[in-house]
């Protein structure tokens, strides 16, 4: 593996960071992140990495209902608004 090193404004550094931290990505998978997007090649579990995400938690959820003899009402409760947020997350996407 090879080290690069990147000159950039302090505005652009600033930039960067702030939007490699919204991904919680680290520097080197951020920028391999920015070139697949240039390349139109983005991985769909890079690309949809918030929604296969929020689909692994559901599905967490379901089980603990499933394994469970009595279903309270909070764990109704989470698992509508899970759904209703992967709902949401999907139609953004879509737009």
């Amino acid at each position: 593996m090879e080290r690069m090193r990147i000159s950039m404004s302090a505005k652009d550094q600033e930039l960067f960071e702030r939007s490699r931290a919204e991904t919680g990505m680290s520097k080197a998978a951020f920028v391999k992140l920015l070139l697949a997007e240039h390349e139109q090649n983005v991985p769909t579990a890079i690309k949809y990495k918030d929604i296969i995400e929020k689909l692994g938690s559901i599905n967490t959820s379901l089980n603990e209902i499933l394994i469970n003899e009595y279903i309270d009402i909070n764990t109704k409760i989470l698992l509508d608004e899970s759904i209703k947020e992967l709902v949401y997350m999907i139609k953004e996407k879509m737009q």
